[in-house]
């Protein structure tokens, strides 16, 4: 199993990220897509490209603010070159289903797959059925699982 390592860039000063990286020598790393191609790259080079997992960060992009399918398509254009580039083995879809639904997901991965010329991760959630579960794993050697969201409710004494 392959446990990556998240959120090296986020809030740290780079001083201590790079004293991080030193001490803890993590083998595997995860970077967004979101944070930019120089900090994808940095942690790229981190832990070399069979150890890096690129998150599409399609959430992030989204999060808080309005955004059209073109700017998607646009930003997904930038993640594709970046793949390309650097020779990114593993990287996850754009899962914006509860968005703009489950049709435009698989337009975007079929798009990012042909354009790579590789499978990306798809990430599946709870939404999509566990029928979709299951074509995703015959399809798929990797798949992710989004985060659930758990409504907590007050215990009753």
């Amino acid at each position: 199993m392959k446990i990556f390592l998240a959120a090296t860039t986020s809030g740290v000063k780079n001083s201590q990220r790079e004293e991080m990286i030193q001490k803890g020598k993590p083998k595997y790393l995860l970077e967004t897509f979101f944070n930019g191609e120089k900090t994808c790259l940095k942690v790229l080079q981190d832990v070399g490209v069979n150890n890096f997992l690129l998150d599409s960060g399609a959430f992030s992009y989204m999060s808080g603010a309005e955004c059209t399918k073109e700017q998607l398509v646009e930003y997904m254009e930038k993640y594709i070159y970046f793949i390309n580039k650097y020779n990114v083995e593993y990287f996850f879809e754009l899962d914006v289903d509860t968005i703009f639904g489950i049709e435009f997901v698989e337009e975007l991965r079929e798009k990012l797959e042909k354009e790579t010329n590789k499978k990306c991760i798809p990430v599946w959630h709870k939404g999509r059925g566990i029928e979709y579960w299951k074509k995703m794993c015959k399809n798929y050697k990797y798949v992710a699982i989004g985060r659930f969201s758990v409504s907590r409710q007050k215990a009753r004494i």
